[in-house]
């Protein structure tokens, strides 16, 4: 094989280019086969599109390396793919554009242009997916024209011709799929209210008129599938006294409630009702009652219905539907329950002042009335016509007042129009006579304006009070009725193509993924239907779950729909994640207790893969976009954003005046050059000098220079090398093409320095040994011990700090002797904090290790562990009293003890203290320390030893993960001395680091690696790559691996646990005030949190290398608007104090989840080492496994 060039990415190999643009560095181009082509100078532009097809013709598509002779035949193929997806051409075009950006505009060029073209790509991604699925915009708009229609007996009901099952208004049934909404009309019958749940009393009637309303309606027309299936069932009740009907409304509800409580066909859910917050406020919230608990307190739910209706709002049950009778189809519904009382009045008992009084007065509780007909449609005549003639009187009144005579909007009949779905002659206009004549039909049409203009009106302030992105789809449905409404205004202009977009975008990525929340929520409801019937396992969830996961799996990673590597792995971790919650016996049911929370967690985590693929389709939706737009520009009290709550906040409870957020925090020891790389820009002017070319080309030189150092060339190379190799081409060229855009921005970001140079800063050089028996070593002058893997990457004057700042947790009045125990108790540092500094620049969590070695008599274990006990309740209530350190709690096994509780409940926990000591659980404080301008978490872990009299034997009760014994850090000498001589004695040769020893070590390292890649982790990867090198004692993946932590990945990894602290303190705060004891957390330290916590989300949210959605750092800090107050007077921030923030802060933490794993497996991908050995491992991972019975650290080292 021929030599590899320097600067040149080759499979297999270990050299790595340096990615640093417009350096003295030369470079030249690499060709298809990855040799070198002589550099030359000329117009960039000429180079980048071909123009003399002559000339390219004798051209060969790629330099053909003799072992590549026998590919020909396919780089014709992949000629042709290329030029009839026409990527080649765009590819060019996008190019083109940022090298002209730069020369027409400003002298700038990006240092990292690679984020951009990633944006660029995705848009094209989608747009060619959403064209593979749907036809042409000509096409599109013919499937869009009008049905053809057919009028029936009542005025300006319609419905399609030879097709009338359907029926509605004509703005309405034109766009419809009548055969398609024809597959509903079992589930309409058979959850339409029966008749026995219809309370009736003396003198008073009760019927329901059934319709469908939502996304359901256009089935087939504009939607593909909808998400769920919404039915409007209004009850219409006649009789003299109002109270009384809405009583009988009542009662029929309860009643048919609890009818669906008790069939299995639809499982019922759920109510969800309207709920004033306070009678000063216009605003609404939503109550959810459970099935059980309308059941159990029929009294509250009736009163609830009772003000939801007289506010004249609808509430909604809901359900999961089984479509079909005869198959186990199930989709999420609702049900949307109205009222409607038409009050009979005895005109001969008025007195003789009163006005003059129809005999029928019809009073509506709908929010506005005849909307159902411009909502949605029915799918029977009858109750279409009963709705419709319901407000007869009330249309008369108002076409009279109007003056408007022979406004007849009846469908006339349109046999000459050929429909969509059919073609046949109409049928003649019935003649009706008499009683069949419901009202005039001349003058009744429902198009009045004080009718039409508050739907019209509701539909804008819905579309302008939503979010552009995050609500899109409750935009789209309403902008499409509103559309619909009124379709002549939007025929023409700038509006031609509006239905086209939606259109487009309802057969999008972000509507699948949309249907995969509706989902979400409706399985979480159904699991808590479950487990309120105490059922362990249920075979519906089992089945709706499984097929969630089917979903998600076909729309995130679907060989037809090929997806970006970033896509994948969320893909692979949701998997991940979801079939955690699954049995691995009895057929995989599913575990309900757990599936809730993981679906809760997975609903927010995809939250942000919506946001992405939303920005996407709307890139393309130029028409969509500008209308929402102008709608929102129309009415902008409408579009109001949060804003933070401004108090006057006594300072007497604060303490300290607050922080504003004009000062900047630093955040750990951030590499500045790194952090800068997003928004640096190359001057072209100031690098002419450095360009050795002749000034007449010299543009054009420091243009071709900055893309050879850009490295685009190896990039396209890399993109064809992976269509030359794969098993076949894929249907959509741009994901691969993304995937490797990723990769090169990642490169740009993190590769500026050799590897050598990397390995160079990490290593620690002054470590000395200590006791050469022990492999005990030290830093001169520190007063810190360990042994030597601690101390390879440890940054000495970062240590030194924290080790000051955790110093107060060491617990130095525990008794020495207790009886005929003797007592010893060694602390050290432990975890991924000792490679904070040079390796690892944020402080997420400390882990600290607390040993206690109790020696006595043999037959004395339990009384031991019972000392020990009262040895950490004495040390807990300690730092209490102190109020230095807040303390959230002691986790002992599955239980968390607040102080409170443990002070309180002193028996339980020591009991319970006992009890997961002798099953070797963890028990661990939960606690904060005081650092820079922040609480920094602690978890003090405590891990008991039992010696006996003769020191044979030495029980641990503790899970014992063999490498954390490799990366402790003692205070003390003689401390670290009795621990690894205790340690020493347990291994089968003396030696710690024996080849034997560290082999077992390295089996577990091995294990934990592959638990993490499973988990989809990979800064835990790589952290553990850490751990292996260090046993191993070479330095193969520092250098990956520093470049992993100083990623963005490490950035979001870092914001979350900001996020996650605020969230402890939080919880803190309020369990002080609920015991109404002292609080020791410091509130100008949280207000500097917050701060801090508000300035760096929006800097890492808004990163271009974390390719994030546009729109993420509104919604981040919309969110965080939500939880946060500012004092009026001074400015400040500070965190509120309420149940509701750590809900909050905890989806913001899962939003950034998702991005923190999309580029930490980027990264992932641009490390060759690191690849290569967890491929290894994960090659033998099987083996591993069946032959161990170990258990991971994870099982007793919560995660952030």
């Amino acid at each position: 094989m021929s030599q590899v060039p320097s600067g040149l990415r080759k499979r297999g190999t270990g050299v790595r280019a340096v990615y640093r643009p417009l350096t003295s560095q030369t470079r030249s181009p690499t060709d298809a086969s990855g040799n070198r082509r002589p550099t030359t100078v000329g117009n960039v532009s000429s180079s980048l599109h071909e123009t003399d097809p002559q000339q390219q013709s004798k051209r060969p598509f790629f330099n053909l390396r003799s072992e590549e002779q026998l590919l020909h035949p396919t780089l014709s193929v992949i000629k042709n793919y290329l030029q009839q997806t026409d990527l080649l051409t765009k590819w060019n075009v996008w190019i083109s554009k940022l090298l002209n950006n730069a020369t027409q505009s400003k002298p700038l060029l990006p240092y990292n242009p690679y984020p951009t073209l990633v944006h660029l790509f995705q848009q094209e991604a989608e747009s060619f997916n959403i064209s593979a699925q749907v036809s042409e915009d000509e096409n599109i708009q013919a499937m869009l024209e009008e049905n053809s229609l057919e009028g029936c007996d009542t005025p300006c009901i319609v419905s399609p011709e030879e097709n009338a099952h359907v029926w509605g208004l004509k703005e309405i049934i034109h766009i419809v799929n009548p055969l398609m909404l024809k597959s509903y009309d079992w589930l309409l019958k058979d959850i339409t209210p029966k008749k026995d749940s219809l309370l009736i009393y003396d003198d008073y009637s009760n019927q329901v008129m059934c319709s469908m309303i939502g996304e359901g309606v256009f089935h087939g027309s504009f939607i593909p599938k909808p998400a769920a299936i919404d039915f409007r069932i209004e009850y219409l009740i006649t009789g003299p006294d109002i109270n009384k009907g809405i009583e009988m409304f009542v009662k029929s509800i309860l009643r048919d409630v609890v009818a669906a409580s008790r069939q299995h066909t639809h499982p019922f859910l759920g109510l969800s009702i309207p709920v004033k917050l306070s009678d000063d406020s216009d605003e609404w919230t939503i109550d959810f009652w459970t099935p059980s608990q309308v059941q159990n307190y029929p009294d509250d739910f009736a009163k609830s219905v009772f003000e939801c209706i007289s506010a004249n709002k609808f509430f909604i049950a809901e359900y999961l539907f089984k479509l079909s009778e005869y198959a186990d189809d199930y989709l999420p519904g609702y049900k949307h329950y109205g009222l409607h009382i038409i009050q009979t009045t005895a005109t001969e008992d008025l007195k003789d002042d009163d006005e003059p009084t129809p005999a029928q007065r019809l009073v509506s509780f709908a929010e506005f009335p005849l909307s159902t007909l411009y909502d949605g449609v029915f799918l029977k005549k009858t109750h279409a016509e009963s709705y419709l003639m319901l407000f007869a009187p009330k249309l008369q009144q108002l076409h009279q007042n109007a003056g408007n005579v022979n406004v007849n909007t009846r469908a006339k009949p349109q046999s000459q129009k050929k429909s969509r779905w059919f073609s046949k002659t109409a049928k003649q206009p019935s003649v009706l006579v008499d009683g069949f004549k419901y009202f005039d039909r001349d003058i009744a049409a429902p198009d009045v304006w004080q009718i039409t203009a508050p739907i019209k009106s509701h539909y804008q302030q819905t579309i302008c009070s939503k979010h552009q992105v995050s609500d899109l789809f409750e935009i789209l449905h309403k902008l499409l009725l509103l559309v619909l409404m009124d379709r002549q205004s939007f025929r023409s202009g700038d509006n031609e193509d509006l239905l086209i977009d939606i259109y487009r975008v309802y057969h999008s990525t972000a509507y699948y993924i949309h249907s995969l929340t509706i989902m979400n929520k409706t399985l979480k409801k159904l699991i808590q239907r479950e487990a309120e019937l105490e059922k362990e396992q249920s075979d519906l969830v089992d089945a709706q779950y499984k097929q969630y996961m089917r979903n998600m799996n076909e729309i995130l990673s679907n060989q037809f729909f090929e997806r970006s590597c970033d896509v994948e792995a969320v893909n692979e971790i949701v998997q991940y994640r979801l079939k955690q919650s699954l049995e691995t016996t009895h057929g995989g049911s599913v575990i309900l207790e757990r599936a809730s929370s993981v679906l809760s967690a997975v609903k927010e985590y995809i939250s942000t893969l919506f946001l992405r693929f939303a920005e996407d389709v709307l890139e393309d939706s130029t028409t969509l976009v500008d209308m929402i737009k102008k709608l929102k520009e129309a009415l902008p009290e409408y579009s109001k954003k949060p804003v933070t709550p401004q108090l006057k906040l006594d300072d007497a409870n604060t303490g300290f005046n607050l922080v504003s957020e004009g000062v900047i925090f630093k955040h750990g020891v951030e590499v500045q050059t790194i952090i800068k790389h997003q928004v640096t820009k190359l001057d072209i002017i100031a690098c002419a000098d450095a360009i050795n070319a002749p000034k007449t080309i010299t543009g054009e030189a420091i243009l071709l220079k900055y893309l050879t150092d850009l490295h685009i060339d190896e990039v396209w190379h890399d993109y064809l090398y992976d269509l030359l190799t794969a098993d076949h081409l894929p249907g959509n060229p741009y994901p691969r093409l993304i995937t490797q855009l990723r990769k090169a921005a990642v490169r740009m970001n993190l590769q500026s320095d050799k590897e050598e140079d990397v390995c160079k800063k990490l290593i620690q050089a002054n470590v000395k040994v200590a006791d050469d028996t022990n492999h005990l070593y030290t830093i001169p002058g520190s007063n810190i011990y360990g042994v030597e893997s601690a101390f390879t990457l440890l940054d000495t004057g970062q240590i030194l700090t924290l080790i000051s700042s955790i110093k107060p947790l060491v617990n130095n009045s525990f008794p020495h002797r207790k009886g005929l125990f003797r007592v010893a108790s060694c602390f050290a540092v432990n975890g991924e904090i000792i490679y904070y500094g040079s390796m690892d620049p944020y402080i997420n969590q400390i882990v600290v290790h607390e040993h206690c070695y109790i020696k006595g008599p043999d037959d004395s274990v339990q009384e031991s562990i019972k000392i020990y006990a009262k040895i950490v309740y004495d040390h807990v209530l300690e730092l209490n009293r102190k109020k230095n350190h807040p303390i959230r709690g002691v986790q002992v096994g599955g239980s968390l003890f607040t102080v409170n509780e443990m002070i309180k409940e002193k028996s339980d926990y020591l009991s319970e203290f006992q009890t997961s000591c002798n099953m070797k659980e963890p028990i661990f404080l939960r606690c904060f320390v005081f650092l820079e301008w922040r609480y920094v978490p602690i978890l003090k872990y405590f891990m008991f030893h039992y010696i006996s009299e003769a020191e044979k034997e030495t029980q641990s009760f503790f899970i014992k993960p063999s490498a954390e014994h490799y990366r402790n850090i003692f205070f003390n000498k003689d401390k670290a001395l009795f621990y690894v001589q205790k340690y020493k004695k347990t291994l089968p040769v003396v030696d710690m680091y024996h080849s034997d020893n560290v082999e077992k070590v390295l089996e577990e390292v091995t294990l934990e690696i592959d638990a993490s890649c499973k988990e989809g982790n990979w800064l835990m990867v790589h952290r553990w790559l850490l751990v292996f090198d260090l046993l191993n004692k070479n330095s193969e993946h520092f250098a990956e691996v520093w470049r992993m932590l100083h990623s963005v990945a490490g950035q979001l990894e870092y914001v979350s646990s900001l996020c996650q602290s605020l969230a402890q303190l939080t919880l803190i705060k309020l369990q002080h005030i609920q015991d109404g004891s002292q609080d020791p957390v410091n509130d100008l330290i949280v207000s500097q949190m917050t701060v801090a916590l508000k300035q760096k989300l929006k800097d890492v949210s808004s990163s271009k290398v974390a390719m994030a959605p546009k729109c993420l750092p509104e919604i981040l800090d919309n969110k965080l608007k939500k939880v946060t107050i500012r004092d009026e007077t001074t400015g400040g921030l500070i965190i509120n104090i309420h149940p509701k923030t750590n809900r909050i802060l905890g989806e913001i933490r899962k939003m950034l989840l998702l991005l923190r794993d999309a580029t930490s497996h980027d990264v992932h991908q641009t490390c060759t080492a690191a690849r290569n050995t967890v491929a290894s491992i994960k090659k033998k991972s099987g083996e591993t496994t069946n032959k161990n019975t170990w258990t991971s650290i994870k099982a007793i080292s919560p995660r952030i």
